[in-house]
């Protein structure tokens, strides 16, 4: 089974192929690193926000999970063909050879649904506690959409810092 990874912020993340520099991540990381995030919190938002919004996490689960359960269900058609086109001798190969192969996408079809489904439903909450790690995805893209506005204030005020040297 796979070491659970630990969680690490979107801007420090291997795949973020963004321009932040190594000093506007350091003062992302400051806002991290404090006992709340100033971004809002989901609890503090009105009643009928934090519905809607739980109401669009559950949706986008249910349709990963649904394209998960759709995969499943063709392999196995496509397995189950396999199967026929053997059992009848119609295929290109020996009906051995396709029993093997249809099984085999059979098997693989499930035993991906397994895992896909599990790594989906791991991923709707974040498991981790700490300072900096926030309780939900939704909470982790408020926190997100906060930062990017707090480093497009703190590239302002760099920029208005240098203006200021120049003359």
């Amino acid at each position: 089974m796979a070491k659970e990874q630990d969680w690490t912020p979107w801007y420090r993340r291997k795949e973020y192929k963004g321009n932040l520099t190594e000093e506007e991540k350091r003062h992302l990381d400051s806002f991290r690193l404090e006992e709340k995030h100033p971004a809002v919190a989901v609890e503090d938002l009105p009643e009928e926000v934090q519905g809607y919004l739980s109401e669009l996490e559950l949706a986008v689960y249910e349709a990963k999970q649904e394209g998960v359960a759709t995969k499943a269900f063709v392999l196995t058609g496509i397995g189950a063909i396999v199967i026929f086109l053997a059992y009848r001798e119609l295929g290109w190969f020996s009906p051995l050879v396709g029993y093997v192969i249809g099984g085999a996408i059979i098997a693989f079809a499930w035993v991906n649904y397994s895992r896909e489904w599990k790594k989906n439903a791991d991923g709707l909450w974040i498991k981790q506690e700490g300072k900096g790690v926030p309780f939900s995805r939704t909470e982790e893209k408020l926190q997100e959409y906060w930062e990017l506005d707090a480093i497009s204030r703190f590239r302002k005020r760099h920029e208005a810092e240098i203006n200021d040297d120049l003359r």
